[in-house]
């Protein structure tokens, strides 16, 4: 994990960029306990003057929450949110080495090899939904 300060400073520029909607807060008792956040393909705005790309830039959960499930749900709940705005695929750019985020991308992977390094945008629903508020 990086500090608050750490993350401020590297995500500033693209500030401009991030749509509310991709943003997904998970809380339990009224405290975050997990989250993801996801920004258009910019770079594809370059080639294209239509984004069908998103990046799911990252995803965290709280170290108690780890292992329930939350991390699949919120990234589930993700590419539900960029779906409904239109976009068709979405990238996982969770790539530090020892983020247990990667397990997530991972396991979307073994169950469609072609799809490791991006995944269609599709409606997906997870029975641990009604446990967590995002």
């Amino acid at each position: 994990p990086i500090s608050e300060e750490d993350f401020v400073a590297q995500y500033s520029s693209i500030r401009p960029h991030v749509r509310p909607e991709l943003v997904l807060i998970a809380e339990q008792h009224g405290q975050p306990i997990g989250y993801v956040f996801a920004i258009p393909d910019l770079l594809q705005a370059r080639r294209i003057p239509t984004i069908s790309t998103v990046i799911l830039k990252t995803m965290a959960v709280h170290p108690e929450h780890r292992g329930s499930g939350l991390g699949g749900l919120l990234m589930a709940e993700g590419h539900e949110a960029a779906r409904r705005l239109g976009y068709r695929r979405a990238v996982h750019a969770l790539m530090h080495e020892n983020n247990f985020s990667r397990r997530i991308s991972g396991h979307a992977a073994a169950r469609d090899p072609s799809q490791s390094r991006s995944r269609r945008v599709e409606k997906r629903r997870r029975g641990a939904e009604d446990r967590y508020c995002c």
